[in-house]
Protein backbone atom coordinates (compact mmCIF):
# COMPACT_ATOMS: atom_id res chain seq x y z
CA UNK A 1 0.00 0.00 0.00
CA UNK A 2 0.78 3.52 -0.56
CA UNK A 3 3.41 3.13 -3.33
CA UNK A 4 1.92 5.76 -5.12
CA UNK A 5 -0.39 9.31 -4.75
CA UNK A 6 -1.16 9.07 -0.75
CA UNK A 7 -4.26 11.84 -1.69
CA UNK A 8 -6.74 9.47 -2.56
CA UNK A 9 -6.17 6.94 -0.26
CA UNK A 10 -9.60 4.98 -0.77
CA UNK A 11 -7.46 3.94 -3.80
CA UNK A 12 -5.31 2.07 -1.17
CA UNK A 13 -7.92 -0.60 -0.74
CA UNK A 14 -7.04 -2.90 -3.95
CA UNK A 15 -3.43 -2.51 -2.56
CA UNK A 16 -4.63 -4.25 0.81
CA UNK A 17 -7.09 -7.35 -0.70
CA UNK A 18 -4.25 -8.16 -3.18
CA UNK A 19 -1.11 -8.10 -0.90
CA UNK A 20 -3.51 -10.45 1.60
CA UNK A 21 -4.64 -12.31 -0.73
CA UNK A 22 -0.82 -12.85 -2.32
CA UNK A 23 0.18 -13.72 1.39
CA UNK A 24 -2.96 -16.48 1.74
CA UNK A 25 -1.60 -17.90 -1.55
CA UNK A 26 2.16 -18.31 -0.28
CA UNK A 27 0.57 -19.62 3.06
CA UNK A 28 -1.34 -22.17 1.16
CA UNK A 29 1.70 -22.76 -1.16
CA UNK A 30 3.00 -24.81 1.70
CA UNK A 31 0.46 -26.79 2.36
CA UNK A 32 -0.05 -28.36 -1.35
CA UNK A 33 1.77 -30.72 -3.41
CA UNK A 34 4.72 -29.06 -5.63
CA UNK A 35 2.93 -29.55 -8.71
CA UNK A 36 0.53 -27.35 -7.52
CA UNK A 37 2.59 -24.79 -6.43
CA UNK A 38 3.30 -24.19 -10.13
CA UNK A 39 -0.11 -23.36 -10.61
CA UNK A 40 0.17 -20.38 -7.48
CA UNK A 41 3.35 -19.00 -8.61
CA UNK A 42 1.53 -16.84 -11.65
CA UNK A 43 -1.61 -15.84 -9.14
CA UNK A 44 0.99 -14.33 -6.82
CA UNK A 45 2.96 -12.64 -9.60
CA UNK A 46 -1.03 -11.80 -11.00
CA UNK A 47 -1.77 -9.87 -6.93
CA UNK A 48 1.31 -8.05 -6.89
CA UNK A 49 1.34 -5.87 -10.29
CA UNK A 50 -2.96 -5.97 -10.55
CA UNK A 51 -3.55 -3.46 -7.49
CA UNK A 52 -1.87 -0.24 -9.77
CA UNK A 53 -4.15 -1.16 -12.58
CA UNK A 54 -7.37 -1.33 -10.90
CA UNK A 55 -6.81 1.99 -8.71
CA UNK A 56 -5.70 3.74 -12.20
CA UNK A 57 -9.31 2.10 -13.66
CA UNK A 58 -11.00 3.99 -10.03
CA UNK A 59 -9.27 7.22 -10.39
CA UNK A 60 -10.06 7.70 -13.89
CA UNK A 61 -13.89 7.61 -12.89
CA UNK A 62 -13.06 10.40 -10.38
CA UNK A 63 -11.02 12.50 -13.11
CA UNK A 64 -7.54 11.38 -11.18
CA UNK A 65 -4.45 9.86 -12.31
CA UNK A 66 -2.26 7.73 -10.62
CA UNK A 67 1.12 9.13 -9.99
CA UNK A 68 4.67 7.02 -8.44
CA UNK A 69 5.24 8.81 -5.25
CA UNK A 70 8.55 10.17 -4.35
CA UNK A 71 8.81 7.59 -1.30
CA UNK A 72 8.48 4.86 -3.74
CA UNK A 73 11.16 5.89 -6.38
CA UNK A 74 12.95 6.44 -3.07
CA UNK A 75 12.34 2.66 -2.37
CA UNK A 76 13.86 1.50 -5.78
CA UNK A 77 16.46 3.60 -5.58
CA UNK A 78 17.32 1.92 -1.74
CA UNK A 79 16.95 -1.27 -3.16
CA UNK A 80 19.60 -0.69 -6.10
CA UNK A 81 22.33 0.26 -3.39
CA UNK A 82 21.32 -2.74 -2.18
CA UNK A 83 21.72 -4.48 -5.10
CA UNK A 84 25.20 -2.44 -6.11
CA UNK A 85 26.46 -4.63 -2.18
CA UNK A 86 26.00 -7.34 -3.33
CA UNK A 87 28.03 -7.08 -6.54
CA UNK A 88 30.61 -5.91 -4.06
CA UNK A 89 30.15 -8.28 -1.66
CA UNK A 90 30.48 -10.80 -5.37
CA UNK A 91 34.16 -9.66 -5.88
CA UNK A 92 35.14 -10.36 -2.39
CA UNK A 93 33.72 -13.92 -3.12
CA UNK A 94 35.29 -14.58 -6.14
CA UNK A 95 38.72 -13.28 -4.89
CA UNK A 96 38.21 -15.08 -1.99
CA UNK A 97 38.56 -18.31 -3.64
CA UNK A 98 41.40 -17.70 -5.78
CA UNK A 99 44.24 -20.25 -3.63
CA UNK A 100 47.23 -17.44 -4.33
CA UNK A 101 47.18 -13.62 -4.53
CA UNK A 102 49.80 -12.41 -6.70
CA UNK A 103 50.31 -8.67 -7.88
CA UNK A 104 47.77 -9.64 -10.88
CA UNK A 105 45.50 -10.66 -8.90
CA UNK A 106 44.97 -7.47 -6.71
CA UNK A 107 44.96 -5.52 -9.77
CA UNK A 108 41.86 -7.67 -10.98
CA UNK A 109 40.65 -6.90 -7.87
CA UNK A 110 41.29 -2.87 -8.18
CA UNK A 111 39.94 -2.72 -12.20
CA UNK A 112 36.58 -4.70 -10.95
CA UNK A 113 36.19 -2.73 -8.11
CA UNK A 114 36.22 -0.28 -10.18
CA UNK A 115 33.95 -0.79 -12.37
CA UNK A 116 31.18 -1.50 -9.60
CA UNK A 117 31.91 2.08 -8.42
CA UNK A 118 31.74 3.44 -12.01
CA UNK A 119 27.88 1.80 -12.73
CA UNK A 120 27.37 3.46 -9.19
CA UNK A 121 28.14 6.54 -10.63
CA UNK A 122 26.47 6.61 -13.96
CA UNK A 123 23.59 4.75 -11.99
CA UNK A 124 22.74 7.14 -9.36
CA UNK A 125 23.87 10.26 -11.47
CA UNK A 126 21.55 10.33 -14.16
CA UNK A 127 18.89 8.82 -12.00
CA UNK A 128 18.87 9.82 -8.39
CA UNK A 129 17.22 13.11 -6.94
CA UNK A 130 14.60 12.93 -9.72
CA UNK A 131 10.86 13.60 -9.83
CA UNK A 132 8.89 11.27 -12.03
CA UNK A 133 6.85 12.83 -14.94
CA UNK A 134 3.43 12.39 -14.53
CA UNK A 135 1.25 10.01 -15.03
CA UNK A 136 -0.04 6.50 -14.72
CA UNK A 137 1.83 5.24 -17.79
CA UNK A 138 5.33 6.46 -17.25
CA UNK A 139 5.08 5.38 -13.36
CA UNK A 140 4.40 1.68 -14.72
CA UNK A 141 7.11 1.49 -16.74
CA UNK A 142 9.74 3.14 -14.71
CA UNK A 143 9.40 0.75 -12.21
CA UNK A 144 8.82 -1.90 -14.97
CA UNK A 145 12.86 -0.76 -15.94
CA UNK A 146 13.59 -1.49 -12.57
CA UNK A 147 13.18 -5.26 -13.20
CA UNK A 148 16.06 -5.36 -16.09
CA UNK A 149 18.55 -2.87 -13.89
CA UNK A 150 18.37 -4.79 -11.11
CA UNK A 151 18.54 -8.34 -12.90
CA UNK A 152 21.59 -6.99 -14.44
CA UNK A 153 23.07 -5.78 -11.67
CA UNK A 154 22.60 -9.33 -9.91
CA UNK A 155 23.67 -11.04 -13.19
CA UNK A 156 27.18 -8.95 -12.70
CA UNK A 157 27.38 -10.14 -9.43
CA UNK A 158 26.99 -13.67 -10.26
CA UNK A 159 29.75 -13.07 -12.92
CA UNK A 160 31.85 -11.80 -10.21
CA UNK A 161 31.70 -14.52 -8.30
CA UNK A 162 32.47 -16.99 -10.91
CA UNK A 163 34.50 -15.49 -12.88
CA UNK A 164 37.75 -16.26 -11.08
CA UNK A 165 36.85 -19.77 -11.00
CA UNK A 166 38.85 -22.25 -13.02
CA UNK A 167 35.15 -24.57 -13.40
CA UNK A 168 33.75 -22.16 -15.26
CA UNK A 169 33.99 -21.24 -18.77
CA UNK A 170 35.87 -18.09 -18.86
CA UNK A 171 34.36 -17.05 -22.26
CA UNK A 172 30.93 -17.45 -21.72
CA UNK A 173 31.41 -15.39 -17.91
CA UNK A 174 32.62 -12.75 -20.33
CA UNK A 175 29.63 -12.49 -22.46
CA UNK A 176 27.47 -13.00 -19.78
CA UNK A 177 29.61 -9.81 -17.65
CA UNK A 178 29.16 -7.32 -20.48
CA UNK A 179 25.84 -8.05 -21.64
CA UNK A 180 24.57 -7.19 -18.28
CA UNK A 181 26.46 -3.87 -18.12
CA UNK A 182 24.20 -3.39 -21.78
CA UNK A 183 21.48 -3.93 -20.48
CA UNK A 184 21.30 -1.35 -17.25
CA UNK A 185 23.31 1.19 -19.71
CA UNK A 186 20.02 0.79 -21.80
CA UNK A 187 17.35 0.45 -18.49
CA UNK A 188 18.93 3.84 -17.42
CA UNK A 189 19.36 5.37 -20.56
CA UNK A 190 15.37 4.52 -21.00
CA UNK A 191 15.03 5.64 -17.54
CA UNK A 192 15.96 9.18 -18.11
CA UNK A 193 13.28 9.68 -20.65
CA UNK A 194 10.74 8.81 -17.67
CA UNK A 195 12.54 11.58 -15.15
CA UNK A 196 11.99 15.01 -15.14
CA UNK A 197 15.35 17.28 -15.02
CA UNK A 198 15.92 20.83 -14.52
CA UNK A 199 15.77 22.94 -17.79
CA UNK A 200 19.32 23.27 -18.02
CA UNK A 201 20.28 20.18 -18.20
CA UNK A 202 16.98 19.61 -20.90
CA UNK A 203 19.23 20.02 -23.77
CA UNK A 204 21.44 17.42 -22.83
CA UNK A 205 19.51 14.75 -22.00
CA UNK A 206 19.04 13.43 -25.59
CA UNK A 207 22.82 13.27 -26.33
CA UNK A 208 22.95 11.40 -22.72
CA UNK A 209 20.53 8.73 -23.67
CA UNK A 210 21.99 8.44 -27.28
CA UNK A 211 25.27 8.15 -25.75
CA UNK A 212 24.52 5.36 -23.18
CA UNK A 213 22.69 3.42 -26.29
CA UNK A 214 25.61 3.29 -28.13
CA UNK A 215 27.88 2.21 -25.51
CA UNK A 216 25.37 -0.50 -24.62
CA UNK A 217 25.34 -1.36 -28.83
CA UNK A 218 29.27 -1.57 -28.38
CA UNK A 219 29.13 -4.16 -25.44
CA UNK A 220 26.31 -6.09 -27.21
CA UNK A 221 27.99 -6.58 -30.08
CA UNK A 222 31.74 -7.52 -28.50
CA UNK A 223 29.61 -10.12 -26.43
CA UNK A 224 29.30 -11.94 -30.03
CA UNK A 225 32.90 -11.72 -30.58
CA UNK A 226 35.11 -14.95 -29.68
CA UNK A 227 38.54 -13.03 -28.22
CA UNK A 228 39.83 -14.71 -25.32
CA UNK A 229 41.71 -12.01 -22.91
CA UNK A 230 42.96 -12.56 -19.81
CA UNK A 231 41.00 -11.34 -16.80
CA UNK A 232 42.95 -8.15 -16.96
CA UNK A 233 43.12 -7.20 -19.51
CA UNK A 234 39.10 -8.07 -20.13
CA UNK A 235 38.35 -5.98 -16.68
CA UNK A 236 41.03 -2.99 -18.32
CA UNK A 237 39.13 -2.93 -21.20
CA UNK A 238 35.85 -2.67 -19.48
CA UNK A 239 36.83 -0.25 -17.51
CA UNK A 240 38.36 2.45 -20.15
CA UNK A 241 35.00 1.84 -22.09
CA UNK A 242 32.68 2.54 -19.00
CA UNK A 243 35.63 5.94 -18.33
CA UNK A 244 35.20 7.09 -21.69
CA UNK A 245 31.39 7.27 -21.33
CA UNK A 246 31.53 8.99 -17.83
CA UNK A 247 33.56 11.57 -19.78
CA UNK A 248 30.94 12.07 -22.60
CA UNK A 249 28.54 12.82 -20.21
CA UNK A 250 30.70 15.11 -17.76
CA UNK A 251 31.69 17.05 -21.36
CA UNK A 252 28.15 17.48 -21.66
CA UNK A 253 27.19 18.85 -18.32
CA UNK A 254 30.55 21.06 -17.92
CA UNK A 255 29.76 22.35 -21.60
CA UNK A 256 26.16 23.66 -20.64
CA UNK A 257 26.48 27.84 -20.45
CA UNK A 258 25.11 27.72 -16.55
CA UNK A 259 25.95 31.10 -16.28
CA UNK A 260 22.81 32.06 -18.53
Amino acid sequence: MGFYDRSHRRYNLPYTVFYLLGLALLAVSQLVPENLKLWILPLVIICNYLPPFIAQWLLRNDSHELNLSSSMFERLGLFGIIVFGELVLGVVNGFSQLPMLDFYTWLDFTLSIAIVFILWWIFFTLTANRQTRGGFLNATLLELLFIPALISLGLLAVSFSSFFDPHYDIVLMEHIFISAIAVLLIAISLMIGLLRYPDYLVPIRKKARMSLLVTAVLFFISSFINIQLESTWFMAAVMVILLLEITYLNSLYYGLNLED
